[in-house]
Protein backbone atom coordinates (compact mmCIF):
# COMPACT_ATOMS: atom_id res chain seq x y z
CA UNK A 1 0.00 0.00 0.00
CA UNK A 2 1.07 4.16 -0.26
CA UNK A 3 1.79 6.70 1.36
CA UNK A 4 0.73 10.54 0.78
CA UNK A 5 4.24 12.52 0.93
CA UNK A 6 2.80 15.61 -0.16
CA UNK A 7 -0.22 17.48 1.47
CA UNK A 8 -1.26 20.84 2.40
CA UNK A 9 -4.64 20.91 4.87
CA UNK A 10 -6.42 24.33 5.45
CA UNK A 11 -3.70 25.35 7.13
CA UNK A 12 -1.63 25.91 3.67
CA UNK A 13 -3.36 29.31 4.17
CA UNK A 14 -5.54 29.77 0.90
CA UNK A 15 -3.84 27.19 -0.86
CA UNK A 16 -5.02 24.10 0.82
CA UNK A 17 -8.60 22.96 1.68
CA UNK A 18 -9.34 20.39 3.76
CA UNK A 19 -9.17 19.94 7.54
CA UNK A 20 -6.63 17.91 8.85
CA UNK A 21 -9.35 15.24 10.15
CA UNK A 22 -10.93 14.96 6.98
CA UNK A 23 -7.24 13.83 4.94
CA UNK A 24 -7.15 11.43 8.05
CA UNK A 25 -11.00 9.68 6.99
CA UNK A 26 -9.75 9.80 3.40
CA UNK A 27 -6.18 8.21 4.13
CA UNK A 28 -7.94 5.67 6.08
CA UNK A 29 -10.90 4.85 3.60
CA UNK A 30 -8.87 4.16 0.51
CA UNK A 31 -5.87 2.10 2.67
CA UNK A 32 -2.82 4.17 3.02
CA UNK A 33 -0.45 3.31 5.38
CA UNK A 34 0.88 6.88 6.23
CA UNK A 35 0.41 10.79 5.16
CA UNK A 36 2.68 13.25 5.56
CA UNK A 37 1.81 16.87 6.65
CA UNK A 38 3.74 19.63 4.08
CA UNK A 39 2.14 22.53 4.88
CA UNK A 40 3.80 25.67 2.56
CA UNK A 41 6.87 27.02 5.16
CA UNK A 42 4.45 26.26 8.30
CA UNK A 43 3.68 23.75 10.73
CA UNK A 44 0.89 25.58 11.91
CA UNK A 45 -1.13 21.63 11.62
CA UNK A 46 1.18 19.85 13.78
CA UNK A 47 -1.05 20.05 16.71
CA UNK A 48 -4.35 18.82 15.23
CA UNK A 49 -2.91 15.65 13.72
CA UNK A 50 -1.08 15.17 16.79
CA UNK A 51 -4.10 15.19 17.98
CA UNK A 52 -6.60 13.63 15.97
CA UNK A 53 -3.59 10.66 15.51
CA UNK A 54 -4.53 8.24 17.99
CA UNK A 55 -8.17 8.08 16.64
CA UNK A 56 -6.44 5.95 13.30
CA UNK A 57 -3.83 3.39 14.74
CA UNK A 58 -2.89 2.27 11.36
CA UNK A 59 -2.30 5.52 9.90
CA UNK A 60 1.29 6.87 10.52
CA UNK A 61 1.52 10.67 10.65
CA UNK A 62 4.74 11.93 8.90
CA UNK A 63 5.54 15.65 9.97
CA UNK A 64 7.16 17.64 7.39
CA UNK A 65 7.15 20.95 5.32
CA UNK A 66 7.32 22.26 1.91
CA UNK A 67 10.04 25.02 2.20
CA UNK A 68 10.56 27.87 0.16
CA UNK A 69 14.33 27.26 -0.77
CA UNK A 70 16.38 30.22 -2.31
CA UNK A 71 20.41 30.58 -3.29
CA UNK A 72 21.35 32.66 -1.10
CA UNK A 73 18.72 33.66 1.60
CA UNK A 74 20.47 36.72 2.40
CA UNK A 75 19.70 38.16 -1.38
CA UNK A 76 16.61 39.71 -2.13
CA UNK A 77 16.18 39.58 -5.54
CA UNK A 78 12.62 39.89 -7.23
CA UNK A 79 13.46 38.33 -10.46
CA UNK A 80 14.72 34.59 -8.01
CA UNK A 81 12.76 34.55 -5.54
CA UNK A 82 12.35 30.96 -4.22
CA UNK A 83 11.55 27.26 -5.67
CA UNK A 84 9.48 24.68 -3.32
CA UNK A 85 11.12 22.06 -1.46
CA UNK A 86 9.50 18.67 0.56
CA UNK A 87 11.62 18.18 3.87
CA UNK A 88 10.21 15.22 5.77
CA UNK A 89 11.38 14.07 9.52
CA UNK A 90 13.46 11.08 9.49
CA UNK A 91 12.95 10.69 13.02
CA UNK A 92 12.04 13.29 16.42
CA UNK A 93 15.34 14.82 15.52
CA UNK A 94 14.31 15.59 12.17
CA UNK A 95 10.80 17.28 13.47
CA UNK A 96 12.66 19.32 15.78
CA UNK A 97 15.32 20.52 13.28
CA UNK A 98 12.12 21.57 11.21
CA UNK A 99 11.41 23.64 14.42
CA UNK A 100 14.89 25.09 13.80
CA UNK A 101 14.24 25.41 9.85
CA UNK A 102 10.95 27.01 9.73
CA UNK A 103 12.14 30.08 12.15
CA UNK A 104 14.96 30.41 10.90
CA UNK A 105 13.17 30.68 7.56
CA UNK A 106 11.22 33.33 8.91
CA UNK A 107 13.46 35.39 11.15
CA UNK A 108 16.34 35.14 8.94
CA UNK A 109 14.84 34.78 4.54
CA UNK A 110 11.76 35.64 4.74
CA UNK A 111 11.24 37.65 1.58
CA UNK A 112 7.61 37.21 0.05
CA UNK A 113 7.80 33.77 1.37
CA UNK A 114 9.57 32.11 4.52
CA UNK A 115 12.93 31.14 2.26
CA UNK A 116 15.68 28.77 3.26
CA UNK A 117 18.44 27.68 1.36
CA UNK A 118 20.93 25.13 1.48
CA UNK A 119 23.74 25.92 4.01
CA UNK A 120 21.15 26.82 5.92
CA UNK A 121 19.88 23.14 5.92
CA UNK A 122 23.09 21.40 5.57
CA UNK A 123 23.41 20.85 9.68
CA UNK A 124 20.10 19.05 9.51
CA UNK A 125 20.55 16.81 6.53
CA UNK A 126 21.08 13.40 8.53
CA UNK A 127 17.82 13.41 10.14
CA UNK A 128 15.36 14.53 6.81
CA UNK A 129 14.17 13.30 3.85
CA UNK A 130 14.13 15.58 0.75
CA UNK A 131 11.66 15.32 -1.90
CA UNK A 132 11.83 17.70 -5.20
CA UNK A 133 7.79 18.59 -5.26
CA UNK A 134 6.11 19.68 -7.64
CA UNK A 135 6.42 22.22 -11.29
CA UNK A 136 7.57 25.23 -9.01
CA UNK A 137 10.58 22.94 -7.95
CA UNK A 138 14.42 24.42 -8.84
CA UNK A 139 14.73 21.30 -11.15
CA UNK A 140 11.47 21.47 -12.18
CA UNK A 141 11.98 25.74 -13.64
CA UNK A 142 15.86 24.32 -14.86
CA UNK A 143 15.67 24.00 -18.37
CA UNK A 144 19.16 23.00 -18.92
CA UNK A 145 19.51 19.44 -18.40
CA UNK A 146 22.94 19.35 -17.33
CA UNK A 147 22.51 21.72 -14.75
CA UNK A 148 19.42 19.69 -13.59
CA UNK A 149 21.84 17.30 -13.18
CA UNK A 150 24.62 19.33 -11.18
CA UNK A 151 21.50 20.43 -8.83
CA UNK A 152 20.60 16.76 -8.14
CA UNK A 153 24.40 15.49 -7.19
CA UNK A 154 24.55 18.74 -4.92
CA UNK A 155 21.25 17.84 -3.40
CA UNK A 156 22.75 14.26 -2.80
CA UNK A 157 25.88 15.72 -1.60
CA UNK A 158 23.77 17.15 1.46
CA UNK A 159 21.34 14.78 1.95
CA UNK A 160 21.78 11.02 2.35
CA UNK A 161 17.80 10.68 2.03
CA UNK A 162 16.91 12.09 -1.09
CA UNK A 163 14.54 11.63 -3.84
CA UNK A 164 13.12 12.88 -6.95
CA UNK A 165 9.27 13.50 -7.12
CA UNK A 166 7.06 13.23 -9.82
CA UNK A 167 3.26 13.35 -9.37
CA UNK A 168 -0.35 12.10 -10.84
CA UNK A 169 -1.65 14.62 -12.72
CA UNK A 170 -2.82 14.41 -16.35
CA UNK A 171 -1.99 18.22 -16.92
CA UNK A 172 0.29 18.54 -20.27
CA UNK A 173 3.17 19.93 -18.15
CA UNK A 174 3.33 17.29 -15.60
CA UNK A 175 3.58 14.41 -18.26
CA UNK A 176 6.63 16.93 -19.58
CA UNK A 177 7.91 16.71 -16.13
CA UNK A 178 7.48 13.58 -15.02
CA UNK A 179 9.14 12.11 -18.15
CA UNK A 180 12.41 14.37 -17.40
CA UNK A 181 12.19 12.77 -14.31
CA UNK A 182 12.14 9.69 -15.32
CA UNK A 183 15.24 10.16 -17.44
CA UNK A 184 17.09 12.45 -14.42
CA UNK A 185 16.25 9.16 -12.38
CA UNK A 186 18.28 7.00 -14.72
CA UNK A 187 20.90 9.47 -15.71
CA UNK A 188 21.69 10.15 -11.62
CA UNK A 189 20.73 7.08 -10.52
CA UNK A 190 18.21 8.58 -7.92
CA UNK A 191 15.63 6.46 -6.61
CA UNK A 192 11.69 8.99 -6.98
CA UNK A 193 8.86 8.58 -5.67
CA UNK A 194 4.85 9.70 -6.49
CA UNK A 195 2.85 12.04 -5.09
CA UNK A 196 -0.15 13.50 -5.84
CA UNK A 197 0.09 17.32 -4.14
CA UNK A 198 -2.96 17.05 -2.36
CA UNK A 199 -4.40 20.63 -1.57
CA UNK A 200 -7.96 18.76 -0.59
CA UNK A 201 -9.08 15.26 0.51
CA UNK A 202 -11.51 14.63 -1.93
CA UNK A 203 -11.82 15.55 -5.58
CA UNK A 204 -15.26 16.85 -5.16
CA UNK A 205 -13.17 19.38 -2.31
CA UNK A 206 -11.23 20.76 -5.32
CA UNK A 207 -14.17 23.00 -6.29
CA UNK A 208 -14.14 24.91 -3.12
CA UNK A 209 -10.28 24.50 -2.91
CA UNK A 210 -10.60 26.60 -6.39
CA UNK A 211 -12.55 29.57 -4.16
CA UNK A 212 -9.40 29.61 -1.61
CA UNK A 213 -7.24 30.27 -4.53
CA UNK A 214 -9.36 33.18 -5.93
CA UNK A 215 -9.22 34.45 -2.31
CA UNK A 216 -5.67 34.54 -2.11
CA UNK A 217 -5.30 36.56 -5.79
CA UNK A 218 -1.77 35.82 -5.58
CA UNK A 219 0.24 35.47 -8.72
CA UNK A 220 2.09 32.38 -8.37
CA UNK A 221 -0.90 30.62 -6.30
CA UNK A 222 -2.98 31.22 -9.39
CA UNK A 223 -0.53 29.78 -11.73
CA UNK A 224 -0.34 26.52 -9.74
CA UNK A 225 -1.48 23.61 -11.42
CA UNK A 226 -4.35 21.49 -9.30
CA UNK A 227 -5.64 18.95 -11.87
CA UNK A 228 -5.79 15.86 -9.62
CA UNK A 229 -4.25 17.61 -6.30
CA UNK A 230 -6.24 15.18 -4.05
CA UNK A 231 -5.32 11.95 -1.80
CA UNK A 232 -6.15 9.29 -4.83
CA UNK A 233 -6.02 6.02 -4.35
CA UNK A 234 -3.56 3.42 -5.74
CA UNK A 235 -5.15 2.38 -8.91
CA UNK A 236 -5.67 6.24 -9.59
Amino acid sequence: MSSALHVHSEYSELDGFSHPKEYLERAKEIGLKAIAVTEHGNMCSYPYYDKLKKDYPGLKVIYGVELYECFDMSVQDPDNKYFHLIALAKNEQGRIALNEIVTKSNFEGFYYKPRIDLNALKPYAENLVILTACLASKIAREKDYNKCIDYINEYKSIFPHFYLEMQSHRHEDQVAYNRKILSLAKDTNTDFVITTDSHAATEEDLYYQAYHVGIARDSETLSELYEGCYLQTDDE
